[in-house]
């Protein structure tokens, strides 16, 4: 991939699971002094992931960010005190459709507002690990018809690798430009607007701190983070990416179990500063 990289860095937007966190979803030592050398160089950190806002509340913490956090892939900027910089949830019209298409694949549909996160099957694949991740308990409801506020992401889950992919593509066909779909994980298909990808997160984000995208350093392991690397200078993939998200990255670090966010700021980014 082509770089349009200035000479100088001033921020660095990382994905989340797969990419700052282990796949114990911990915050290693060597990932919080990387975030903390940044710092100590001048550069900006901050984050955007497929979670939802009260998903990332952990992080914001313990990274005491202060600058704009990009969640539901893009689908609400925020800041940490509350403030909303852009939303964009999904069109009501659209989600019964989605949510049947999802089940006919056999897959388990989440819905997320900005403070809640709706289910149907409370012992449905991967809740259990789901709640662990969020530190958020679900909502049980009966009928999706009855949730009430804008939703900003529907999650198709499924242990069914391929009716995950089955269900990406009969999505995107069906709705075309109406919706973004794509993969957080190999069993999480994510539904948003599709002005809700990462790649917009760049960009307002960059807009809000008046920083070119040319001097934004991007980081991520996914599917849904591509658009992210095209919206900036630098874009690095984790070493346990899927071989077609390296390709689209202008480097490769080391994979989440090897500390590679560590390695990518420290070679990546502060031999490049």
């Amino acid at each position: 991939m082509e770089s349009n990289r200035a000479s100088k860095i001033s921020l660095v937007i990382s994905d989340v699971d797969g990419t700052l966190i282990d796949d114990n979803k911990t915050l290693t030592d060597k990932t919080k002094t990387a975030v903390q050398k940044l710092r100590e160089a001048g550069i900006l950190f901050t984050v955007t992931s497929a979670r939802p806002p009260f998903g990332l509340e952990a992080i914001a913490e313990t990274f005491n960010l202060q600058y704009p956090i990009g969640s539901f892939n893009g689908g609400l900027i925020s800041c940490r005190d509350g403030k909303i910089i852009d939303r964009t949830p999904l069109d009501n019209k659209m989600i019964p459709e989605i949510i049947t298409m999802a089940e006919d694949y056999g897959l388990n549909a989440w819905l997320y507002s900005d403070r809640h996160w709706y289910l149907k099957n409370l012992n449905g694949f991967h809740v259990d690990h789901h709640k662990e991740t969020l530190q958020f308990e679900p909502s049980v409801i009966t009928n999706y018809e009855d949730v009430e506020g804008d939703i900003f992401k529907i999650v198709a889950a499924s242990s069914d690798f391929d009716a995950v992919f089955q269900c990406e593509t009969a999505i995107q066909q069906k709705f075309g430009n109406s919706v973004a779909a794509t993969r957080s994980q190999p069993y999480n298909l994510d539904i948003t607007h599709p002005k809700a990808n990462k790649g917009e997160a760049v960009k307002q984000i960059a807009r809000q701190l008046n920083i070119p995208t040319a001097e934004i350093v991007t980081i991520g392991d996914s599917f849904n983070d591509i658009s992210m690397f095209s919206n900036s200078g630098v874009s690095i993939a984790m070493g346990n990416a899927d071989a077609k998200v390296q390709t689209k990255a202008i480097h490769v670090t080391a994979s989440n179990k090897e500390e590679g966010f560590a390695q990518a700021i420290d070679r990546f980014v502060l031999k490049l500063a």
